[in-house]
Parts: structure tokens; C-alpha cells; sequence
């Protein structure tokens, strides 16, 4: 999205709040997701965005959309010492035709997000003066929708006969209207979908986690398939056979 095109519950009220909600899919199946991305000559994140991308097409009716991700920002050697917090966001745009296929979106955002990572330099700030696209309020410029995949090295700590394990607390806002972050885990893939309270009931995120995980299992299935296939209803109890929502 972008322009709030993307369907909501409620109006956008006219002074926004940052209060969020989170709903979580734990476990996903992490294999499978690598296996798809190795059958596409692609990584794990090309592919979750991909399904994402799906399912707010989907739902949303869209066939021209954005989606942030994140870049890390330290685009020049004399920052690589330095300490801070350089990470900036990166609009992705989405554009689909009636016969788009996963299997060619997949494709599509291997080689666009290539591209705008190469050009990750330009500052955000920058981005949002020069298209003249600048809003009031907390709600983000240009996106309304934002996707991460969290990698880390290690999620379990041992010191000094002590042992710590690491999670991410919900703290009861977002940033953006709808925020995907995937967490990699050792034997899993936990996904966390924080969504703005004053826009989205939590039924609707539901369906919307579970629209991505459907989608990731078509794109591992049928490829082929289009992605446009229909327009969902935003709200519907599921009880499709997800291959992904299970670690195996």
C-alpha cells in the first residue's frame, strides 16, 4: 500500500495514534521456505515477501502497491566502526497484471529488490521531500505496509551457569498500519504480524497471516497459478492445510 489503498475496518482517524496489536503463526516450517527459495534461485526473504506481497493483493483488491523494507544503511566504509543505528526503510513497489504468476512475482522482486538495495544510499528523508509525498501525524510517508526478516546469530544464551533465551516483547504499538517480521530460529520460523488497533481488528490480521502462509504453500506448489487468483473477503475463519504452518 501506499496512499491507503489497502482495505481497513475502520476509518483513519484524523489524529492516528501508534496503538497496535500483534497475532503470531509459531512454528513455520523453515525448510520449506528455503527449499522454495533454492527452486527459485532466490534467498528466504525474496520469497516471504512475495507471499506478503500476495495476500495484501489479494485481499486488497490491488494490482500497484509498496511495501517498506529494511536496509542497513551503512552504505560508506567510514561507517563500519561506527556505532549507531543506520538502518532506514526502503520502498518496495509491487505492480502486477490480471496474469501475473507467482512464480514470475518471485522472480520480479529477486531482481527489484536487487535494485533497490544498489541504490540504498539515497536517504529516506530525502525520498519522501523529493516526491512531495510528506503527511501530518505519525502515519509513514510513503508506506503503509513494512516486511523484515530477522536473522540473528544466536537466540540462546549460556554465562556463568546462567541461561538466556531471547524473544521479542509486543510493546503495544506499531509504526506502520501492517508490519510482518519474520524471526528465523534455529528449527523454525516464527511470524508476527503487528497491525494498528484503530484500523484493523484482530480477526482481520488473522486472516491476513494466514493469507501469506496459504500463499507461500501455493508458490512452493503451483508457481504457475496467478496470483491475482480472487479477491478474498477480509475476515473468514480458515481451515486450509497449510504445508508452511508447521516446522517439520
Amino acid at each position: 500500500p501506499g496512499g491507503g489503498t489497502l482495505p481497513t475496518d475502520r476509518p483513519r482517524p484524523p489524529r492516528p495514534s501508534d496503538a497496535g496489536g500483534r497475532v503470531r503463526r509459531d512454528p513455520v516450517a523453515a525448510d520449506a521456505v528455503e527449499k522454495t527459495a533454492r527452486v527459485h534461485n532466490t534467498t528466504p526473504f525474496v520469497v516471504l515477501l512475495a507471499a506478503y506481497a500476495t495476500a495484501l493483493a489479494r485481499i486488497g483488491g490491488l494490482t500497484d502497491l509498496v511495501i517498506g523494507t529494511p536496509v542497513h544503511g551503512r552504505t560508506h566504509h567510514e561507517l563500519a566502526d561506527v556505532v549507531g543505528m543506520f538502518v532506514q526503510t526502503m520502498p518496495q513497489r509491487v505492480r502486477l497484471e490480471e496474469d501475473t504468476t507467482l512464480g514470475a512475482l518471485v522472480a520480479e522482486l529477486r531482481e527489484s529488490h536487487q535494485s533497490a538495495l544498489d541504490r540504498g544510499a539515497v536517504a529516506y528523508d530525502r525520498l519522501v521531500r523529493e516526491l512531495g509525498v510528506g503527511r501530518p501525524g505519525l502515519r509513514d510517508p510513503l508506506v503503509d505496509a513494512f516486511f523484515g526478516l530477522q536473522n540473528l546469530d544466536s537466540y540462546e544464551f549460556a554465562e556463568a551457569g546462567l541461561t538466556a533465551s531471547l524473544d521479542f516483547l509486543h510493546p503495544g504499538t506499531t509504526r506502520f498500519d501492517l508490519n510482518l517480521q519474520v524471526h528465523v530460529r534455529p528449527d523454525r520460523l516464527v511470524c508476527d504480524l503487528e497491525h494498528s488497533t484503530e484500523l484493523y481488528e484482530r480477526a482481520s490480521a488473522d486472516h491476513l497471516l494466514d493469507s501469506v502462509l496459504l500463499a507461500l504453500d501455493e508458490i512452493a506448489i503451483a508457481p504457475e497459478g496467478p496470483v491475482l487468483r480472487r479477491r478474498t473477503a477480509r475476515i473468514y475463519a480458515s481451515d486450509a492445510d497449510f504445508d508452511f504452518g508447521a516446522a517439520r
